[in-house]
């Protein structure tokens, strides 16, 4: 088998592969390294010529032209100035289709640490959180300090949010102290009732219940209960100050570096990469796109988009900006709440030369919201109100569907393991389904996924887990993976 790359065709190694894994998209990546760690033969392609499928980074003309090809993506619509100057379209901004952040403490970020993927990364920490309140973008305190020393909350409201994180952090010294009895008492009465119902018990004011639903829980539209919400902020409290003062984490040149780490840890474990090549499935083998190759294989993953009229799809806008959300913040998040009812939270992240993904003077802003009647329109109207249309550059809107991880077994394992059913084919086809909010940034949904595949694949195995004994500089098999010959890690990669 061959494949081209700078250096000519390259011969790989024959034989058949426990699984084939089409798409490197981050939840694909991991479930690779996952498999290649527990010593599978794992073959990895991806049709693009790049790492990352759905979570790549990518340049602006790699961006629109995904865009307008990839079926998972849809309305796409291209705002440029008269006076655009093409500086948009060099190398020097990488924009991300699937921005992601990661929680200090995390499935996704123990997950780095434990398979020492976090060698080839960088972070640098969400800055400051912001609101959109009453039209105005107003700072949300995220530390003790930061809380006593706003003006937008009063001293009353500062003493029982003070309250509230005693109790929430129910290990704190504080959380059985006999003045928080009844907002604990209150806990069990409110559980299954919205989290929103349960701040106006225990006396918070609207505006701080906005930013602990919105900016520290990441509530869609006042839909948490109250037991989701004390978990949700429970977990942003128990990150905050791991690695930095805040509690949220994005990567240095995007969110396509995440794969690309778990790409590096499976290659390192043996596992064989493919860049552009689009393979066609049969029933027990693998066909090479463009090639008459053929590969055996156990069980094959891919990625679908789930139904068309599912409402688990995202509208998104990306937009270079020449002035940032906020004077003098670089790396920062806004939260939008739903102006009515029935309407969804809008998330905005912004990204500057600290993220190595714009050039100084300039910002990347995202922009999403779960999709429904006049979602562009909402988008639309959040921009104008944080970017004035002479201050942008470039920007784009689309629309995402949801797709999820497919696992399917050969016929000729399906037979072996059921007897020759006549419908193994149909049972061994299996959609892994995780039903959390990735378009709201968290990473954490892309790795609940490709642990709920690896369990279904290798049941009672140990996922990612870490060999006793193993170097730190192990480096990857440059036989069957040309694509990673030139790896350089140094001490400054680490968490």
């Amino acid at each position: 088998m061959t494949f081209e790359d700078d250096d000519g065709p390259v011969k790989l190694a024959e034989g058949t592969y426990d699984d084939v894994i089409v798409g490197t998209g981050l939840a694909a990546s991991v479930l690779a390294a996952a498999l290649a760690g527990d010593g599978r033969a794992v073959l990895h392609c991806d049709a693009n010529g790049y790492y990352g499928d759905e979570t790549a980074t990518v340049p602006w003309r790699q961006l629109i032209q995904r865009l307008e090809k990839d079926p998972r993506y849809s309305a796409v619509s291209v705002d440029v100035p008269d006076d655009d100057d093409g500086s948009v379209d060099g190398n020097a901004y990488l924009f991300d289709l699937m921005p992601l952040v990661l929680y200090s403490r995390s499935d996704i970020v123990d997950a780095l640490v434990r398979s020492r993927s976090s060698n080839y990364l960088s972070f640098r920490c969400i800055e400051r959180h912001f609101a959109l309140v009453d039209g105005r973008v107003v700072s949300v305190p995220m530390s003790r300090n930061d809380v006593f020393q706003s003006d937008c909350i009063d001293r009353a409201d500062k003493r029982r949010l003070m309250k509230l994180m005693h109790v929430v952090m129910d290990g704190d010294r504080l959380a059985t102290a006999p003045s928080n009895a009844m907002d604990r008492d209150l806990l069990g009465q409110y559980s299954d009732r919205p989290f929103r119902e349960y701040l106006a018990a225990i006396g918070l004011s609207p505006m701080l219940q906005t930013f602990i639903i919105y900016s520290f829980c990441f509530d869609d539209g006042d839909t948490m209960s109250t037991d989701q919400g004390i978990a949700a902020l429970k977990k942003f409290l128990m990150s905050m100050g791991r690695f930095d003062r805040g509690a949220l984490l994005y990567p240095v040149y995007g969110t396509g570096d995440l794969p690309q780490a778990f790409c590096r840890l499976a290659a390192v474990y043996g596992a064989t990469y493919l860049l552009r090549c689009a393979p066609n499935l049969t029933d027990d083998e693998m066909v090479l796109g463009g090639t008459d190759q053929r590969i055996d294989f156990q069980n094959v993953v891919t990625r679908e988009v789930c139904d068309a009229s599912s409402t688990d799809s995202v509208s998104r806008c990306i937009c270079v900006s020449r002035v940032p959300i906020v004077d003098g913040v670089g790396i920062c998040m806004l939260a939008v709440p739903p102006d009515d009812p029935g309407q969804h939270a809008v998330r905005v992240l912004q990204v500057d030369e600290a993220s190595g993904c714009a050039p100084p003077g300039s910002y990347i802003i995202y922009l999403s919201t779960r999709q429904c009647d006049r979602a562009r329109e909402r988008i639309r109207g959040v921009l104008e109100r944080v970017v004035t249309p002479a201050n942008r550059k470039r920007t784009v809107f689309f629309c995402e569907q949801r797709s999820s991880l497919i696992i399917q077994q050969s016929r000729k394992t399906c037979d072996t393991n059921q007897g020759g059913d006549l419908t193994a084919e149909r049972k061994s086809r299996r959609r892994i389904s995780v039903s959390g909010s990735s378009y709201l940034f968290d990473a954490d949904d892309m790795v609940k996924e490709a642990r709920n595949a690896f369990e279904q694949l290798r049941p009672g195995s140990e996922f990612l887990r870490q060999r006793p004994g193993e170097d730190d500089d192990l480096d990857v098999d440059t036989r069957n993976n040309p694509e990673f010959c030139r790896i350089v890690t140094d001490d400054t990669n680490a968490v």
